[in-house]
């Protein structure tokens, strides 16, 4: 058999080739049997991976010969970069026995360049990331419904002064999508960005002098006036480094949600499970949430109050509570929670270190006074 790609004997081809195999069916001295191959028939032939048909039945000449083509673009091959055998499956004739011959060929992913999809730039804050946007170059998938992305999440800038020009190393690219075994993506060259200059925020209070902190507003002619001045910084919503097209849902620096959103308008919503522990619990907090802008709208924020409360438990007995009379009323009791009561992987405990009988007398159904209950362990708050 021969295999070739457009005419050039090969046996390594790219995503997007063509293979064409041919070759000549040569008689043999048995007699013919009968045709036992679901799968090509009588005087047909068929390309096989394995147990897989790739390519549908061709008609085998008089003369024996054949040529089956076909195109990796289908994707019955893997673009492993690695030898596979191929074979060509003959389903016999009058004359001929059914039978098989087998090639290696190799198939690698396609290449393709990786471009920069519109200006890189961020407001001055303090940090080297940057947000890059990058596209295939056009035409570069073998079909146009190539499933294929890729970004760089660890891009950053060389340095983090307010400039233009500046080079931007991308890091490793992330390619992702369903058809992404089939691709080689090569990340552009000489890749710069800019920097602008921020809006800037700082705090100021007034102070009764330089080494207290204690907050004064009201002074007396003779006073000297001290202003304490915390700052300046960039704008928190660029410090976060949300990314474009994005909001996020943040309590201090911890993210505790992210939405996509459209170019314009619409309506999101972020959810936390407050099981995850990231924000207190028992006073009024500020949750903030920062939208990270796109190339026409500015980041912007909003906040929102919310109170965690403790969630209610109720705490049950374990032991027969008795002992025998010995004049004093402490008892012995030990403390569980329902089952289900405590959250999953959550670690609290509970004791009554103070029980007392209501009396020291002896008798049945004395009333107990729990006192205190502790409550311990990593969760209990």
């Amino acid at each position: 058999m021969k295999v070739t790609n457009g005419g050039t004997k090969t046996t390594t081809f790219t995503y997007g080739d063509t293979i064409t195999v041919s070759g000549t069916i040569k008689a043999s001295g048995t007699a013919p049997q009968a045709n036992t191959l679901a799968a090509p028939g009588k005087n047909q032939a068929a390309l096989f991976l394995g147990g897989t048909q790739l390519t549908d039945p061709v008609a085998v000449a008089g003369n024996g010969s054949f040529t089956i083509s076909y195109k990796t673009s289908e994707k019955g091959i893997q673009a492993t970069g690695q030898a596979q055998i191929l074979t060509v499956k003959y389903g016999g004739s009058d004359d001929l026995n059914e039978g098989s011959a087998a090639c290696s060929i190799t198939l690698n992913p396609k290449k393709v360049q990786a471009e920069v999809d519109g200006a890189i730039t961020k407001p001055f804050d303090q940090t080297a990331k940057a947000h890059v946007t990058l596209k295939l170059a056009e035409g570069a998938l073998v079909n146009s419904s190539d499933d294929v992305t890729v970004s760089a999440p660890d891009a950053a800038y060389e340095k983090t002064d307010v400039g233009n020009g500046i080079a931007i190393n991308l890091g490793t690219l992330q390619v992702d999508g369903n058809d992404k075994s089939f691709y080689q993506v090569i990340a552009p060259a000489d890749v710069r960005g800019a920097i602008t200059q921020n809006d800037s925020t700082f705090t100021a209070a007034t102070v009764d002098s330089v080494e207290s902190d204690t907050t004064k507003t009201v002074f007396t002619y003779g006073d000297t006036i001290v202003v304490k001045v915390v700052g300046p910084s960039p704008r928190a919503a660029n410090a976060l480094s949300v990314e474009q097209k994005t909001i996020a849902l943040l309590y201090g620096e911890a993210v505790l949600d992210t939405e996509t959103v459209s170019e314009y308008g619409g309506t999101y919503y972020l959810t936390y499970e407050t099981a995850g522990q990231k924000i207190p619990t028992g006073n009024s907090i500020q949750l903030q949430v920062v939208y990270g802008g796109n190339g026409n709208l500015k980041e912007s924020t909003a906040n929102v109050s919310v109170t965690l409360n403790p969630k209610p438990v109720t705490a049950v007995v374990e032991n027969e509570i008795t002992k025998f009379y010995d004049g004093e009323k402490n008892a012995a009791v030990t403390l569980a929670f329902g089952e289900g009561a405590i959250l999953t992987g959550d670690e609290v405990n509970v004791s009554a270190p103070n029980t007392a009988y209501t009396t020291a007398e002896a008798g049945t159904g004395i009333a107990i006074n729990f006192g205190s209950l502790t409550v311990t362990g990593k969760d209990a708050g």
